[in-house]
């Protein structure tokens, strides 16, 4: 999340007021928690990249052998 957030040119001040313009309260100090701990849910993580401008992720597939 840290290269996409470099890559739109903003920092954690920028992405909270982005994320509170779609209804998602994330002040800078929590944003900042969460990245150094790298814990934070899915649905954050789709909201950051949303906001950011991230129109596409690729999952790699696994293929496991049955």
């Amino acid at each position: 999340m840290k290269t996409n957030l470099q890559l739109a040119g903003m920092n954690y001040v920028d992405l909270s007021v982005a994320l509170a313009e779609i209804g998602v309260d994330a002040p800078s100090k929590n944003i900042s928690s969460k990245m150094v701990r790298g814990s934070f849910s899915a649905v954050f993580f789709m909201r950051v990249m949303s906001v950011v401008g991230v129109e596409r992720i690729e999952l790699p597939v696994r293929n496991d052998p049955d």
